[in-house]
């Protein structure tokens, strides 16, 4: 489930953090929350954390559904997605829809790496531009 959702315009960026059983549903109405926010700020960073999360593909929405979502998403388009100790059942399908959607995400054993990735993306100037230029990171098992 959801757990918190942050808007942190210090570091022009959404974080959530989820607590509990995810699902492919839950995914969908974070992104209800969030697509906004990023499309009415501008914003193209987001910071995903599941360290406190596992997935529930059995309730709501199918994996498909959730793909699908991403993809037809306007503001998934040049954004930067981090997540943090996102098992690979919560990041594969994002990682798929990336390259059709447009945007970037990676995966992070600890929340000080995804955030100093997010901040090395910051747009050089207003707008919905991101520089996800790949950082080196640790590979997740």
């Amino acid at each position: 489930m959801i757990g918190n959702v942050k808007v942190r315009f210090d570091a022009c960026r959404v974080e959530v953090v989820f607590h509990g059983p995810v699902s492919y549903q839950d995914r969908m109405d974070t992104m209800d929350i969030v697509c906004p926010i990023l499309l009415v700020h501008k914003f193209t960073r987001v910071l995903l954390d599941f360290s406190n999360a596992w997935p529930n593909t059995t309730l709501g929405a199918t994996r498909a559904e959730f793909i699908a979502r991403i993809e037809a998403e306007p503001a998934m388009a040049g954004a930067c997605l981090a997540f943090v100790h996102g098992s690979e059942s919560h990041t594969m399908p994002t990682e798929h829809a990336s390259h059709v959607a447009g945007f970037v995400a990676r995966r992070f054993y600890d929340r000080d790496s995804a955030t100093a990735w997010l901040d090395a993306t910051a747009p050089e100037t207003e707008g919905p531009q991101c520089r996800c230029e790949p950082l080196p990171a640790r590979p997740m098992a």
